[in-house]
Formats: C-alpha cells, structure tokens, sequence
C-alpha cells in the first residue's frame, strides 16, 4: 500500500464509532452491485425504461473486469467491516454513484 493509501486509511480508521458499524454493515450490503442492479430494474420496470437497468449492469461489468485488469490490492483485512474478495479499483462505491 503506498503512503497516501495508509494516511487515509488511518484518517477513517479513527473516525469509526462501534455504535454505528452494524448500520454502515447493512447499507453496505443493502447498496451492493447485486441490489442495485434489482432496484435500477425495478426503477426501469416503473418507468418503463430499459435504460435503468442495462446502465447499472454495464457499469457493473466495466467495474468486474477492470478490478480484474488492475489488479490493485485492498488494505489489510483486519480493517475491514464487510470481508471482500475481489481488488479495489475502481470503487465499488464510486461505480454505484
């Protein structure tokens, strides 16, 4: 991990409140590729769009592989409060948004 990655990883790690950690747990998983894929088909289905739902999916797929193609490394497991598997780039968080 290089040192701006650590820096920043220190910063929040000190800002972490126990009392709060099992509802950032469930908006994590409630926020997820999977969910929101269902809820941008939902959305679609309401608005009858397709446009919804094949975006959240593209942009899925973009972010599946190019976490493959990067290849970057997450901060060591024992920070983490939902465990993941797959690399960090790009951010989930920013492919959702």
């Amino acid at each position: 991990m290089i040192s701006m990655d650590q820096l920043l990883l220190d910063i929040f790690l000190g800002m972490r409140v126990d009392t709060l950690t099992p509802a950032i747990i469930a908006f994590t998983l409630a926020t997820g590729p999977t969910l929101m894929w269902l809820y941008s088909l939902v959305l679609g289905l309401l608005r009858r769009s397709v446009f919804p739902p094949v975006a959240v999916g593209v942009a899925n797929l973009i972010s599946h592989f190019s976490k493959k193609l990067l290849g970057r490394a997450r901060p060591d497991s024992a920070t983490h409060l939902v465990e993941e598997t797959n690399h960090s780039l790009p951010s989930g968080h920013s492919v959702g948004a």
